[in-house]
């Protein structure tokens, strides 16, 4: 019987095979021998079965039979032709039309006339195997992120440990990285520049080849902004905490996507520049506040002063009633201490206010089944009017008067319903960066304390305005909130993250005040 022998291993690296193709094709050639069977052709593949049409040399092989040139398939077992419905079926049908005399594998042969039921229950459970595989695999990388492990290849400046599966930090880039970082955040200097410096100072890529490739600047920058570095891992959207050795702190990692967004550019000489400038408004018109720069001398000492003033730029007529630099800062500061948050309490906070939320919008279920019962109801209506139409029941001209109201209802009835559904996640993404920017309001202002860090936490947690000289610094009414909550943010009272059990009432009374404002400001 003419037969094609088809081996198959599941990936094309040599390396990862569960039976090589040499093995399977001398123990096949055994067994061809010992029942008389002719191999035409040996077919064989490196590719995985999971997905149809994924292989070519398959393809090829059932062609042939096809075209009558062979009748006889000869593989090691099942799994090799088929870990899809879609190819097994196929081989299934060619075998209950005789298109396919046998299949014959290394402890079994399956012909015409056997019970079609085997042969589907085997491919079957080749296709749920390769279905609990997946599943189990993407179960272990989530439990191994969840514990502080990294389930893709380390960046730059770290290593994988194959012994303890972690990451460890690359001895020969960790450091040369970790100053690309100092680079940015205290000298300023554009990604290019630190780029060249960081190539000058033997700065290069791991190659799957061995030898070292050349940094990209396109990769360079993505460092800048992968997590891993300030210790969290991102995995399928969510960022969790890294048992590895961060390069960084989160309060630098901040401060390096203000830098790379603009928002701080690392190109400007902020020493010569005004920092608060475009952190006030002016109260009366709304203008910009503009910096000025003055000198003043003392002649009993001979000495000058340079002194640096804010004002509104008197675009509208508005007087020119300046405030010192220093005054700002120091208003800054205090402000900055007032509504700074411990980073383990805002994560709480942000979990708490989820559950909050999930609680809150329970009743809103009801709404939204109203709603989707509503807009099913509208389309049998605009269907049912179609069918008046194309039976005469209604005029040309009263079907689109018709049609055009029930569209434009069935449009603000939609429109309802996907508000509905994205409120919840609106009111914890707000709430949530409203506390991210308190955490780091603390922490930026610890590890970098100068006016060009006041300047960005101020704009990143309130609105504040300058008029006739006087300040009115505004930080959101959430972070005032919290700033004069009692017991403090610092006490041991304060609840641990993940524990969403009502221990402490007063804590979940702060929860569901910061739920209420956010609630008024989705209502605004």
């Amino acid at each position: 019987m003419r037969t094609i022998l088809y081996a198959r291993k599941s990936t094309e690296s040599d390396d990862r095979q569960v039976q090589s193709l040499e093995d399977q094709i001398s123990a096949l050639t055994r067994i061809a021998a010992s029942d008389g069977l002719e191999i035409i052709e040996v077919i064989t593949e490196a590719k995985s079965a999971k997905a149809p049409g994924a292989r070519p040399e398959f393809s090829r092989m059932v062609g042939m039979l096809y075209a009558g040139q062979a009748e006889c398939i000869l593989t090691w077992a099942i799994n090799r032709l088929s870990r899809n419905p879609v190819d097994g079926g196929q081989l299934a049908y060619m075998l209950q039309t005789r298109q396919l005399a046998m299949i014959r594998t290394a402890d079994r042969t399956y012909q015409p006339d056997d019970n079609a039921l085997l042969l589907s229950i085997e491919n079957g459970l080749s296709t749920a195997y390769l279905q609990d595989l997946s599943r189990n695999v993407v179960r272990g990388m989530q439990g191994k992120v969840e514990r502080g492990g990294y389930v893709n290849k380390a960046p730059l400046g770290y290593l994988n440990n194959p012994i303890t599966r972690n990451v460890d930090p690359d001895p020969d880039r960790f450091h040369i990285v970790q100053l690309a970082w100092s680079m940015l955040l205290h000298q300023r200097l554009p990604i290019s520049e630190v780029l060249r410096r960081s190539v000058a100072s033997g700065l290069t890529m791991h190659s799957r080849h061995g030898s070292d490739r050349p940094l990209s600047k396109s990769t360079f920058y993505n460092i800048f902004r992968n997590p891993f570095y300030c210790g969290q891992i991102l995995y399928k959207g969510t960022l969790y905490p890294g048992n590895h050795e961060p390069m960084v702190t989160r309060g630098e990692f901040a401060l390096a996507q203000e830098l790379l967004d603009g928002k701080s550019s690392p190109r400007r000489t902020f020493s010569a520049r005004f920092p608060y400038s475009g952190v006030f408004r002016c109260a009366r018109c709304g203008c910009a506040i503009v910096g000025e720069r003055k000198f003043k001398a003392y002649k009993t000492t001979g000495r000058t002063a340079e002194y640096i003033y804010y004002h509104c730029s008197g675009a509208k007529g508005c007087s020119k009633q300046s405030v010192l630099q220093h005054t700002i800062t120091r208003e800054l500061e205090d402000m900055i201490r007032a509504i700074q948050i411990p980073r383990s309490v805002g994560e709480w906070l942000k979990e708490a206010l989820d559950a909050a939320v999930t609680r809150s919008h329970l009743a809103s279920d009801d709404l939204r089944t109203t709603l989707e019962h509503h807009i099913e109801n509208l389309e049998r209506k605009r269907r049912r009017l179609t069918l008046m139409r194309l039976d005469g029941e209604v005029s040309a001209a009263e079907f689109s008067r018709l049609k055009e109201n029930l569209d434009a209802e069935l449009s603000e009835a939609r429109r309802h319903s996907q508000e509905s559904r994205n409120q919840r996640s609106k009111i914890v993404q707000h709430g949530s960066k409203i506390i991210e920017a308190a955490i780091q309001a603390g922490e930026l202002s610890r590890e970098h304390p100068n006016l060009d860090i006041y300047a960005i936490i101020a704009k990143k947690v309130g609105i504040h305005t300058l008029c006739d000289g006087k300040l009115n610094l505004k930080p959101h009414p959430i972070l005032k909130k919290i700033a004069l909550f009692e017991p403090s943010v610092f006490s041991s009272e304060a609840p641990k993250q993940g524990d969403l059990v009502p221990a402490h009432s007063v804590w979940y009374s702060l929860v569901e005040e910061i739920l209420r404002l956010l609630d008024d400001a989705e209502v605004q």
